[in-house]
């Protein structure tokens, strides 16, 4: 007898979550003290402070990690737990979308791989589903959605509204975290093929699609551009902080 997907996900969402909960409760929900600052932001979020823009101390990190770890305190108090609780959630929503987006792109059999995948990874992730440290696992989500509907729009070329909700996604992700540029490139990519296959009579619409994408992509990242157009754009100089010997050692592994 085959067992329902919708079983199957269950059960993988259970078991990712009870993976996720030993490593947790191995480490006695000890928090870092970049955890420290998110869960500091979100108490003065509930305390009626300003939310900030970004990440106490620097001009990049979005706070969305921080807001929802504010409504996480005020549902069950301050704690350790109720910190790591936000990124640990967003691990597991992981599993759900990670089939979708498989079965979306390929088939049913390739979805179901990326769930269990997802479920049970790699230390690293595991590791990273309980660090909210300014939203790296939230990041992964957003991207993923955000691929989930590109790649439907893209597959169909209909419904241009799952393009430009694709768009607002990754806006909001490269405020929370820049490292969502690792979604935006293929994305840029396909938008590019897009534009270069299309005949001369629709190369003017396809065009004005691609930039009404950006218009949203501006649109889902304004508290970056806010932010930045009133400190001369800061956040921006973080990309020239780094040395070329420095970049070709990450890529090295050194």
């Amino acid at each position: 007898m085959k067992i329902p997907t919708k079983t199957i996900l269950f059960i993988l969402i259970v078991l990712g979550a009870l993976y996720r909960l030993d490593f947790l409760y191995s480490n006695n929900f000890v928090i870092d003290s970049d955890e420290a600052i998110v869960g500091l932001m979100g108490k003065h979020i509930n305390e009626g402070a300003e939310i900030p823009t970004f990440y106490y101390g620097q001009h990049y990190m979005g706070s969305l990690e921080a807001i929802l770890a504010s409504i996480s305190f005020r549902l069950f108090g301050i704690s350790n737990f109720s910190l790591k609780l936000v990124p640990l959630l967003f691990s597991l929503l992981l599993i759900p979308i990670g089939y979708l987006l498989g079965k979306k792109i390929c088939d049913e059999q390739s979805g179901l791989i990326s769930a269990f995948l997802f479920a049970i990874p790699s230390s690293t992730l595991v590791v990273w589903s309980a660090k909210a440290r300014g939203g790296f696992i939230e990041i992964l989500v957003i991207g993923a959605i955000s691929l989930l509907f590109f790649s439907s729009w893209l597959k169909y070329q209909k419904s241009a509204w799952r393009l430009y909700f694709s768009a607002l996604l990754l806006g909001l992700g490269w405020w929370v975290n820049n490292q969502i540029v690792y979604f935006i490139l293929p994305v840029l990519s396909f938008l590019l093929l897009y534009i270069f296959r299309s005949s001369t009579q629709k190369l003017f619409l396809r065009i004005l699609k691609v930039l009404s994408f950006v218009i949203f992509f501006i649109i889902g990242s304004l508290p970056y551009w806010i932010y930045n157009f009133k400190n001369n754009f800061v956040s921006l100089e973080m990309f020239g902080s780094a040395k070329p010997k420095d970049v070709t050692e990450h890529f090295e592994g050194v």
